[in-house]
């Protein structure tokens, strides 16, 4: 799919990215400026990492799922 087929969408192609070291992070840096895409989710093993990711890259809430000790844990955030 090209650019300009990606600006026409009316709904853009949401995209997750695992591991959000210095390759992960430049994928999300790419996607947030492309127009028709959009990054939805990001996991890393480093939580904080992963949600200043997101916000830095414009995420408007964050709804962040992670296991800690065995256990899922829920947390929303503005």
């Amino acid at each position: 799919m090209y650019l300009a087929e990606l600006r026409g969408r009316s709904e853009p192609i949401r995209v997750g990215v695992v591991g959000i070291g210095r390759m992960g992070r430049g994928v999300v840096d790419q996607v947030a400026t492309m127009p028709g895409m959009r990054v939805m989710a990001a996991a890393d093993v480093d939580l904080g990492r992963a949600e200043a990711c997101l916000r830095e890259n414009g995420a408007d809430r964050l709804r962040t799922l992670y296991a800690a000790g065995g256990r899922s844990l829920r947390r929303t955030r503005a």
